[in-house]
């Protein structure tokens, strides 16, 4: 599968066929994460600010906040906050899925990353069972997955 846009005012076709159904579904074609426009006016931004939060609450919380400690390693000392812009922040978010992917995505195949995420949610249940507390669930493999990824 291709990216978006390409070099030269090329453009390349998109291939969706690997991603998550409901991402499938709700981006036929790859969405601005960080809005590369740098127009932040409602009607501009909001569709990049929503894909941007999608894009977020589908990495779990255990691989949240991976940025830091990625970088410090390389001499990075953290945010300064008044050079903090919409687009930066977002860069830093969509860096941090980028970090999730590569902990745990990349060189698993849709089928596979749909039965781990099946046995992720069993296992969660599993604890929330002795916890006396609600269950999760989650469609079985070759079927849409109730998680927003």
């Amino acid at each position: 599968g291709g990216g978006g846009g390409g070099g030269g005012g090329r453009r390349r076709s998109f291939d969706n066929a690997g991603v998550f159904p409901k991402w499938r579904a709700k981006y036929p074609e790859p969405p601005d994460l960080v809005g590369v426009t740098r127009v932040y006016s409602r009607d501009v931004d909001e569709p990049v600010l929503r894909a941007n939060q999608a894009l977020v609450a589908s990495i779990p919380m255990k691989f949240k906040g991976l940025v830091k400690p990625h970088l410090r390693s390389v001499g990075w000392t953290g945010y300064a906050l008044e050079g903090l812009t919409p687009n930066k922040t977002r860069r830093a978010q969509c860096t941090n899925w980028l970090l999730y992917y590569r902990e745990a995505l990349m060189g698993l195949s849709l089928e596979e990353l749909m039965v781990q995420k099946q046995r992720d949610v069993e296992a969660e249940n599993q604890k929330l069972r002795s916890e006396g507390k609600a269950l999760r669930t989650v469609k079985a493999p070759g079927t849409e997955v109730s998680e927003d990824m």
